[in-house]
């Protein structure tokens, strides 16, 4: 037996911390207008127009991943966003989605938004995205 006593203590990261490490992905076949904002307080995130690559959708290369139902994924799935975010689920259960768009949807999509943990509007305002995300992080943290 050692003579010393070897204790560990394990120290949560702080949201900072969490906010420097963690990668968004936005993946929207328009604009993302809060990708700049985000970018300038602190965040790191991307921008794809369309799915580039399935794989790094599977493992959690991202933390977060905001998603658009329409526009994207057509190449990889009749259902679009909605069958790319099924996939998701599928392959990695743990990934942070967001669900997002700018339409009404009838109650047949419902299933989309429900399976995201979060959903938004495209016409909330920067703060409301920004909540959501420093929500989830938080919540990220906690476990």
């Amino acid at each position: 037996m050692w003579p010393f006593k070897k204790t560990t203590t394990y120290t949560p990261p702080t949201f900072d911390e969490i906010k420097k490490r963690a990668k968004i992905l936005v993946i929207d076949d328009s604009d993302f207008a809060y990708a700049p904002l985000f970018a300038r307080d602190g965040y790191t995130i991307e921008k794809w127009d369309d799915i580039e690559n399935l794989e790094r959708l599977e493992n959690n290369y991202y933390d977060l991943i905001l998603l658009d139902i329409q526009g994207v994924g057509q190449n990889e799935s009749e259902e679009e966003g909605f069958g790319i975010l099924k996939h998701i689920r599928a392959k990695s259960p743990a990934q942070i989605v967001i669900a997002f768009s700018n339409a009404d949807w009838s109650l047949k999509y419902q299933e989309f938004f429900d399976l995201a943990d979060k959903k938004l509007a495209k016409s909330q305002d920067y703060v409301e995205f920004k909540r959501i995300v420093d929500d989830l992080f938080i919540s990220k943290i906690q476990y």
